[in-house]
């Protein structure tokens, strides 16, 4: 059953990494397929939901780190 969940996941994560750009919609994509992957493996509801959540909070925040530290470099650039 473990095999099974993370023989999803992966294939969730290799079409994303799969991608030239990886947009909102990529994401959200990928993250709906990791969730129904482990709805069918019967973990509870809130635990995928907490971690849905978790997940997508990791990567605004990174997203945001990313997006500071360009805009801090156009910056720099341009003085």
């Amino acid at each position: 059953m473990f095999n099974k969940i993370t023989d999803k996941i992966n294939s969730s994560f290799k079409k994303l990494r799969g991608n030239s750009v990886i947009s909102s919609s990529n994401v959200e994509e990928t993250l709906k397929e990791i969730r129904l992957s482990l709805l069918e493996a019967d973990v509870n509801y809130k635990v995928v939901k907490e971690l849905i959540d978790k997940i997508s909070t990791i990567i605004i925040r990174k997203c945001f780190a990313i997006l500071g530290i360009c805009i801090l470099i156009l910056i720099i650039r341009l003085v």
